[in-house]
């Protein structure tokens, strides 16, 4: 739908099951990983990033939430 813009996904249980979808539906300018948010270290740079209904399942507490934006 927005061939111009590349996505990046991380999920912790469900990078393959978006990446098969990715390819049924003939999408290529995304890429998925399965990872532990607190554990990625991407060199590159976003324009912009979204949380779909995540946020209660990665942080526990007001901790986790400042060290996964960086605070």
């Amino acid at each position: 739908m927005y061939p111009e813009v590349y996505f990046v996904g991380v999920d912790l249980f469900e990078a393959e099951e978006a990446e098969r979808l990715a390819k049924v539906f003939g999408v290529k300018n995304c890429e998925f990983y399965r990872m532990d948010v607190f554990e990625m270290c991407f060199k590159e740079e976003f324009d912009y990033v979204v949380l779909f209904m995540a946020l209660w399942n990665i942080c526990e507490s007001f901790r986790e939430l400042m060290k996964l934006f960086g605070k």
